[in-house]
């Protein structure tokens, strides 16, 4: 059974690389600043003196407008007092007031506050199980359009989704050639999942993180130097490994991601992804991650994955292991086909006797059978009902009861 899961699922990472939609260029917004004009009879050096003071105002301007955004009153203070170490007198200064202005409007909160992977379970602030439900965007190369504060809020108004995953591509025309790109899309979904008070997964999307562990620790860092003050955040490190192994490959790579990510982030959730397009998530039992707050990735498709799956799902909750469905689908595993409403039904029932967090792929409008969106739907938000495939419609319906 096991060979024949590897086999359906072989098709897969050729379902999501095969099919490319040409990414338009994106350029990183930033404001504009007009420097002084140079004295008559000033020298070049003095020159660059404004310039360089001038581009110090412009960061601490930046700054100033972005971090009470992102800068929760219980956390804020702290983070400001960590960062003053590195900053010059002025932005000491700026850091202070954005923290005082986050005491006085913070930003919207997550309703369960900090998640934590506690036994097998994940738990909010006050010790409660939680349960969310939210839709996972499609490879970031090749449905941009969807990355953007109107998508997110369309997911929560109208879908009532607790919960969004931004699938970041690494690889295939992702990070790794692009990053500025990449990046600006991952902090637009954050920042709008953010500003609504929804949890948001950032996925590192790939098949074979492990090839290049340097950009993950880049990329993550970066992250969570950015984001680590809000309680919203989660990290995905690894959407799915192939058929390698936990100890051998896995694990090492997720300790050196995770090292980097609690250099700047003591706290909040990470989710590791498991072996066979995280399917084999018993492999961890006998070697875990040793961090307060790991989780571990449990992949299903309904039309393939049966019995079976959750077999190997409830083993490793037996053994105390806290596991996150970040993605799933009611098709088959190469995202097509049609909708399996016996095996979602099981599925659905396993999830919620688990109290498991799960996103259903995708935002798409990509033709096929995983796609909630018809093709050519819009990315700006404003949807109606009829912009939706019949596996849209169903995938609503589950998320907009799933808390009820």
């Amino acid at each position: 059974a096991a060979a024949e899961e590897g086999t359906d699922r072989a098709s897969r990472p050729q379902k999501k690389a095969g099919w490319a939609k040409a990414a338009p260029k994106f350029d990183h917004p930033k404001k504009s600043f007009t420097p002084r004009a140079r004295p008559e009879g000033a020298s070049s050096a003095d020159g660059a003196g404004v310039q360089a003071e001038t581009a110090s105002r412009a960061e601490a301007a930046r700054r100033l407008c972005i971090m009470p955004m992102a800068m929760p009153a219980r956390r804020g203070l702290f983070h400001a007092r960590r960062r003053m170490a590195d900053e010059g007198p002025i932005l000491q200064c700026v850091s202070v007031i954005a923290a005082a202005l986050a005491l006085m409007f913070p930003a919207v909160q997550p309703p369960h506050g900090l998640l934590q992977a506690q036994g097998n379970r994940i738990v909010g602030a006050q010790g409660e199980a939680v349960s969310l439900a939210g839709m996972s965007l499609f490879w970031s190369q090749w449905m941009p359009q969807y990355y953007t504060a109107g998508t997110v809020s369309w997911l929560k108004t109208d879908w009532k989704s607790g919960i969004v995953r931004a699938a970041i591509a690494a690889d295939q025309g992702g990070y790794l050639t692009q990053p500025e790109v990449e990046w600006a899309k991952a902090c637009a979904v954050v920042d709008a999942a953010i500003a609504e008070g929804m949890y948001v997964i950032v996925d590192w999307h790939t098949h074979h993180a492990e090839d290049h562990p340097d950009a993950a620790v880049e990329f993550f860092g970066r992250l969570a130097k950015k984001y680590g003050n809000s309680p919203n955040i989660v990290y995905e490190i690894y959407n799915e490994p192939l058929q390698v192994s936990w100890s051998g490959v896995i694990k090492p790579y997720a300790e050196k991601v995770i090292k980097e990510i609690r250099r700047h982030d003591p706290d909040n959730l990470v989710i590791v992804g498991t072996p066979n397009w995280s399917q084999y998530v018993d492999d961890v039992i006998p070697d875990p991650i040793k961090d307060a707050n790991v989780a571990y990735t449990l992949h299903f498709y309904a039309g393939t994955h049966k019995a079976e799956l959750r077999a190997r799902a409830q083993k490793a909750l037996d053994a105390g292991l806290a596991l996150a469905v970040t993605e799933w689908g009611g098709v088959n595993a190469n995202g097509d086909g049609d909708w399996d409403t016996a095996s979602v039904a099981e599925w659905l029932e396993f999830m919620k006797a688990n109290k498991m967090i799960h996103c259903n792929w995708s935002i798409a409008d990509k033709v096929e059978g995983a796609s909630a969106l018809k093709p050519g739907t819009s990315g700006d938000g404003g949807r109606k009902g009829s912009d939706l495939t019949p596996n849209g419609l169903k995938i609503r319906e589950i998320i907009r009861g799933w808390g009820r």
